[in-house]
């Protein structure tokens, strides 16, 4: 009886490895996608990084689908899917515009997974088994972003960490602490609203 359950586990862990060594990092990435278009929001501690400026910046972001926001001590970002809000509160000024896809995946990172498919190849990195790291390489050579590896929890799929490598040379690091998936919140959540700021300048680049 013993070595009958000794093979049928042996059965199991070769069926299990031989899954696993078929997944590629497309799979994994549609899946990852998947997930973030499923949740009603994700919330998370980041972590930002710089190789082009000194000092760490912290805070929290919130997403719904294409739709974030970002607090951090220094200012608070919204993007509603076609208008971004950026609010220096030193300054009191409000700059408004119209990003493109390259310029949201600098703003925000997390971006990457969702615009994957059509901007990068990916290729599957050696990692622990609790992770799942991915190597998204641009198809296009004159692409803003020319490289980026993104961790993911391989329970849940969700972004541990995303180091992005611009044209220049420059590269972004956002580690993730936290992250949860939450409830649905409303559009204006993710639209800045200037009755909440009174006397701030408001500075439109669209």
């Amino acid at each position: 009886m013993k070595t009958k359950f000794s093979l049928i586990f042996a059965l199991l862990l070769s069926l299990a490895l031989s899954a696993y060594a078929g997944e590629s990092a497309a799979d994994v990435l549609s899946r990852a996608s998947a997930r973030f278009r499923a949740a009603k929001s994700i919330e998370a501690t980041f972590t930002l990084t710089s190789s082009a400026q000194a000092g760490v910046v912290k805070g929290t972001i919130i997403m719904s689908g294409q739709k974030f926001r970002i607090t951090a001590p220094q200012y608070t970002s919204w993007y509603d899917g076609t208008t971004q809000w950026v609010l220096n509160a030193a300054d009191r000024e409000v700059t408004v515009s119209a990003p493109t896809a390259q310029e949201l995946q600098m703003i925000n990172p997390v971006m990457v997974v969702n615009m994957f498919s059509k901007q990068y190849t990916a290729t599957l990195l050696k990692s622990p088994k609790t992770q799942r790291v991915i190597r998204l390489t641009a198809k296009q050579k004159k692409a803003d972003i020319r490289q980026a590896v993104v961790t993911l929890d391989s329970s849940s799929l969700l972004p541990q960490t995303i180091t992005l490598t611009a044209s220049n040379g420059t590269t972004v690091t956002v580690k993730l602490v936290g992250t949860k998936i939450g409830s649905s919140l409303a559009d204006a959540y993710f639209r800045f609203s200037p009755k909440a700021y009174p006397g701030v300048d408001i500075i439109d680049l669209r």
